[in-house]
């Protein structure tokens, strides 16, 4: 059965709300199918929210543990010396997007990793 268009729009508004996804920064108006029922559509915008997030998760983790072997394959004296050196930004596990990757890779002497090239 489908309902009607703004009882979808506020329903699935209201289900991004509580999982932290701020309703105004999405537009549902134009990813809501009217020829599918709610059910179609919370699991086509709500699923699709998900599975970006989690995407998103696994990229920054994955950025991490790169950080993390390349410290690891560096000389040990190298190592000793990066990790004295007090950068001017830290990041952490969590900001470790692939932007962020790059610019730490780019100025290992600038920035660090929480946890990798610092003191612990």
């Amino acid at each position: 059965m489908v309902t009607s268009f703004n009882f979808q729009r506020h329903t699935i508004n209201k289900a991004l709300k509580a999982k932290g996804i701020d309703a105004d920064l999405f537009d549902t108006r134009a990813h809501i199918d009217k020829t599918l029922s709610l059910e179609e559509n919370f699991t086509n915008i709500v699923g699709k929210r998900q599975q970006r997030q989690s995407t998103s998760s696994v990229s920054k983790i994955d950025n991490y543990l790169a950080a993390q072997e390349h410290f690891n394959n560096l000389k040990p004296k190298r190592q000793m010396m990066d990790a004295r050196i007090n950068a001017r930004k830290t990041f952490e596990q969590d900001q470790m997007t692939n932007k962020n990757y790059k610019t730490w890779r780019k100025n290992p002497n600038r920035y660090d990793v929480a946890g990798i090239d610092t003191r612990y």
